[in-house]
């Protein structure tokens, strides 16, 4: 898979000890990926994410609130956070349960404004 997207997720997982990191549109179909191996992983939380998001923006601006950026979930065996980087894409990341959660957001914030510039 040579996308330019690729290289920050690699580093978005290398450096912040994650799971696995996925750039997706709001359906949860992948651009990327990293490691590929966790596709299936990543696409599910995708979907759901994208459908949480856009319900939930939905619901914020029809009561006059800001938009929002990013939701967690917590399952069985650990954490997914997925981080809206535009109208149409997503940046989805799965951690360990003891990665803080302070670390994520920052990392995933970063890397989402790395995303934006290489739409």
């Amino acid at each position: 898979m040579s996308t330019p997207f690729l290289e920050p997720l690699k580093a978005l997982v290398e450096q912040g000890q994650m799971t696995a990191a996925g750039f997706c549109n709001l359906d949860g179909e992948d651009v990327a990926i990293y490691p590929p191996s966790n596709r299936d992983a990543i696409r599910q939380v995708a979907a759901v994410g994208g459908v949480a998001l856009r319900r939930l923006n939905m619901a914020e601006r029809l009561s006059g609130r800001g938009q929002l950026r990013s939701i967690s979930m917590r399952g069985q065996d650990g954490l997914a956070t997925t981080h809206l980087v535009s109208d149409e894409y997503q940046l989805v990341v799965i951690v360990h349960d003891d990665t803080p959660q302070s670390k994520i957001a920052a990392l995933a914030s970063e890397t989402a404004a790395t995303l934006v510039e290489l739409i």
